[in-house]
């Protein structure tokens, strides 16, 4: 029965199969190393660019810096379906699609990040 009358909250038999079946069809160790390697090394790129221009852009006084910040935080507000093929495209001619680095690459700066940081510095 789908819907009981009273709601049944814990079934009466447990099937612990289900998850040997799972464990076995899809590689979830792998999936869990890309995650976790994606996580950290984006994270870490991400923090390292992100924290020379949200440096330059506090610190260093030159002309049009309000006006190229503001250029540059004006980018979050592009949606990402509009430059999703033209990454798509960059990528394959670079030989990366299918990789885990394309996602690395493509990560690597973000605007964000510079507002984040911008506001620390």
């Amino acid at each position: 029965v789908v819907f009981p009358i009273p709601i049944q909250w814990l079934p009466n038999t447990w099937y612990l199969e289900n998850y040997l079946v799972i464990w076995s069809r899809i590689p979830l160790v792998t999936f869990f190393k890309n995650t976790a390697f994606l996580s950290v090394v984006i994270t870490l790129i991400q923090l390292f660019t992100s924290s020379f221009a949200a440096y330059g852009f506090s610190k260093l006084n030159f002309k049009g810096r309000d006006i190229l910040f503001l250029a540059y935080i004006g980018t979050i507000a592009v949606p990402w379906q509009s430059y999703m093929i033209p990454q798509f495209i960059m990528m394959r001619k670079v030989g990366l699609t299918d990789t885990l680095w394309s996602l690395v690459l493509l990560q690597a700066f973000n605007a964000f990040g510079v507002f984040l940081l911008k506001q620390y510095y």
